[in-house]
């Protein structure tokens, strides 16, 4: 499974769960490096998401992503989507930038006991509780209330 296809996934089960009212889209486009992967905007503001696939400890980004990152949680909303596959389950853990990435540029793992977390036997229900997610951060109508 790659990126792509768990980014497709997410995509096509959250547009179906969001409904009209919600707009999904990927921004992944090469001449625009560090725009991160997906924006969703409801209830009268947007969120940006990244998408990533962890391997043990690690995963593969630039730099440029991780600095858009931080800077747009500062300013906004933004939240990593760290994609998992343990052979049985699959998990996605929805991590702060700052539990992400070091004041240093570097990756931590701050992420595994900070972030919330979804699995399943499924990616498909995966993408589906993460769509949940997704609208519940939206629903709740604010940036502050969304992350405490």
């Amino acid at each position: 499974m790659t990126e792509a296809d768990l980014k497709g996934g997410l995509m096509h089960i959250a547009r179906s769960y969001l409904g009209p009212r919600y707009v999904m889209i990927r921004h992944e486009d090469a001449t625009r490096s560090g725009v991160p992967d997906i924006s969703s905007t409801g209830a009268g503001w947007t969120a940006w998401w990244e998408g990533k696939i962890v391997k043990g400890n690690s995963m593969v980004s630039t730099g440029i992503q991780d600095l858009t990152m931080l800077r747009l949680d500062r300013a906004g909303f933004a939240r990593y989507l760290l994609w998992e596959d343990s052979g049985d389950y699959k998990r996605v853990y929805i991590a702060r930038p700052r539990d992400v990435v070091n004041m240093d540029g570097t990756h931590n793992d701050v992420w595994r006991s900070t972030s919330e977390m979804a699995y399943a036997r499924s990616w498909a229900e995966v993408h589906k509780m993460t769509a949940q997610h997704i609208h519940k951060i939206h629903a709740l109508g604010s940036r502050r209330a969304a992350f405490e």
